[in-house]
């Protein structure tokens, strides 16, 4: 997280900096990242970027961190919308992911972020991890969810078939980056995958 000075900044300051960190995330990955172009082009010195940011690790996870927090969000705005309906909510916010993701000024940082992917890159988006850090809307996904269609037996059941779900999803996220698809390819792989997990892989007999 930043600094507090970071955030006693006036907001045009914060954007102008954050803006100029996320066009060098954009350019490269992290680990090739320059602290100097970053400065260079929000017009900062050096010093002062420290005393907003640790290193450009912290500044990277925070646009990260805020762009996943807002995914959540849309999450619990299409359950609400879907009254809970997993299934339902699931691909409209897949969508709002490839759309909000593959915007022009989004693009080449996602596709930085997740080609180039480690542990806390997949941390900051994982639903099954962040749940600790979100108890209470966790709590509330769980108790609001419409359990009627869900094959399980035990709450822990129930945790595992929304981690697969959130685990589908943000790996055809990260596969509409690998291979460039469209919108309209990404939906439909995705969308195939959701269809299986809803039938089951095996047939009946062979449950």
């Amino acid at each position: 997280m930043p600094k507090q000075t970071f955030f006693n900044l006036p907001d045009q300051k914060q954007a102008v900096l954050l803006q100029a960190a996320m066009n060098e995330f954009s350019r490269v990955p992290l680990h090739d990242a320059s602290i100097a172009n970053i400065i260079h082009e929000a017009n900062v010195a050096r010093g002062s970027f420290y005393q907003y940011f640790k290193d450009k690790e912290d500044v990277f996870y925070y646009l990260l961190e805020t762009h996943a927090k807002q995914s959540q969000e849309s999450l619990l705005l299409y359950l609400r919308k879907y009254d809970y309906d997993l299934f339902k909510a699931i691909p409209n916010m897949f969508t709002w992911m490839l759309e909000k993701f593959h915007e022009r000024t989004n693009r080449d940082f996602f596709k930085q972020a997740f080609l180039h992917m480690n542990v806390k890159v997949e941390q900051t988006f994982s639903f099954r991890l962040r749940k600790e850090e979100l108890q209470r809307e966790y709590k509330r996904l769980i108790k609001g969810i419409d359990k009627t269609p869900l094959n399980y037996d035990t709450l822990e059941e129930l945790h595992h078939i929304i981690e697969l779900v959130f685990s589908i999803t943000m790996h055809n996220v990260v596969h509409s980056f690998a291979r460039d698809l469209t919108i309209e390819q990404a939906n439909h792989r995705f969308n195939m995958q959701l269809s299986l997990l809803k039938r089951g892989i095996f047939k009946r007999e062979h449950v």
